[in-house]
């Protein structure tokens, strides 16, 4: 899984909350969180589960939070995609990788008054633990799942770590280690 924090320039300006104008804003981003709905609810069918949201918009630049578990997907192409099912041309597109915590907190920032990402997303990616809240008392290190030797050996080889990674694998995976593995 990868997360990234997308910064997209829009051909448009995002409509600003005014006095004059709450209702219209509130309408637009009604509007919008629908659709990022939408856009979410159907990649929860797939294979590979993405999701996105719109965390920040001022003026023609929105930001956005992006988690990934296809990790060989074209992240740009899926931003532009995003940006598309939601309605907004997106015309310039950088992006970062960024840490799940750093994910979790774009989360509150945004426009999401009617976004989604609920316990039903948390247990699709399998985040409960690190999103835990007052619902859920029980909190554990383990965010991965077991994987013996010849399965985590078999993953370094297919990412290319292989040749750093094996020896610590080794290591971790030794019989007689001394005290205990971290």
């Amino acid at each position: 899984m990868r997360c990234y924090r997308a910064r997209c320039i829009l051909e448009e300006s995002i409509i600003r909350r005014t006095r004059d104008n709450e209702e219209e804003y509130d309408t637009f981003f009604d509007e919008k969180n629908q659709l990022i709905n939408e856009f979410n609810e159907m990649a929860r069918t797939m294979p590979n589960r993405n999701c996105a949201f719109i965390s920040s918009a001022v003026k023609d630049q929105a930001t956005i939070g992006v988690m990934m578990t296809d990790i060989e997907a074209d992240v740009k192409a899926y931003v532009k995609n995003f940006f598309s099912f939601i309605k907004l041309e997106c015309v310039d597109i950088s992006f970062e990788e960024i840490t799940v915590e750093t994910f979790k907190r774009m989360i509150p920032n945004g426009y999401h008054d009617n976004f989604k990402f609920d316990e039903d997303l948390l247990n699709d990616y399998e985040l409960d633990d690190l999103f835990s809240n007052y619902r859920r008392s029980y909190i554990s290190e383990n965010i991965t799942k077991t994987i013996d030797k010849k399965d985590a050996l078999a993953v370094a080889k297919k990412y290319l770590c292989s040749e750093t990674f094996e020896p610590e694998l080794k290591r971790i995976f030794r019989k007689n280690s001394v005290g205990v593995t971290k």
